[in-house]
C-alpha cells in the first residue's frame, strides 16, 4: 500500500484554519466578544472610566454589559450599564450609534440614582485585533449635579 499525499487538500485545511485563527483575533469577525474601554469628561463636569463586555452578533450590532466610575465635584458613583451599538458599515472605519441604559446603586444619592446615554461615533481599526472610538452624546445622571444632564465625550479602545 502506497502513502498517498495530496498536496492541494493540505493547502487548502492550511489555509482555512489560519482564516479562522485571523477572524477570531480580528474586531470585525462576525461574532464574538470584544472589551471596550473608555474614559470621558461631560459639559456638566462628570468624569467617567467605563469597561464594557460587548457581544458582537454580526458586525452591525453590539450590546454589552458595563460598569464605571463616575465623578464630579459635586458627586459620583458606580454605574452598571446595558450597552446597545449599530455600526453603520463593515469598514475598517465605521460611524455608529449607541446608547446605555443603566443605575448607579453606588452613590452619593441614597438608593442610587438611574444613568442614560445616546450618542454618535466613529471607530477605527489600527490593528486587527484592535480599534480606536470616538462619540458625543446626550447623557443623564443625576448625581446630585446642577444640571445633571448634558453632552459627554468619550474615547475608547476596542479589543
Amino acid at each position: 500500500a502506497g502513502d498517498f499525499h495530496n498536496k492541494s487538500q493540505e493547502t487548502k485545511i492550511t489555509k482555512e484554519t489560519k482564516v479562522a485563527i485571523l477572524n477570531r483575533k480580528n474586531i470585525d469577525a462576525k461574532i464574538g466578544f470584544r472589551l471596550l474601554t473608555q474614559i470621558g469628561i461631560a459639559t456638566n463636569g462628570l468624569f467617567s472610566l467605563k469597561v464594557i463586555e460587548q457581544y458582537h452578533y454580526n458586525r452591525h450590532f453590539s450590546t454589552g454589559l458595563g460598569i464605571g466610575l463616575d465623578l464630579s465635584s459635586d458627586g459620583g458613583g458606580i454605574p452598571i450599564f446595558l450597552d446597545n451599538r449599530y455600526y453603520l458599515t463593515k469598514r475598517k472605519s465605521t460611524p455608529f450609534v449607541y446608547n446605555s441604559i443603566g443605575h448607579a446603586p453606588i452613590s452619593n444619592e441614597s438608593g442610587g440614582v438611574g444613568i442614560f446615554k445616546i450618542g454618535l461615533g466613529y471607530r477605527r481599526n489600527y490593528k486587527p485585533n484592535k480599534a480606536w472610538t470616538i462619540d458625543i452624546a446626550y447623557q443623564y445622571a443625576d448625581y446630585n449635579m446642577q444640571p445633571p444632564d448634558g453632552a459627554a465625550l468619550t474615547f475608547g479602545i476596542l479589543f
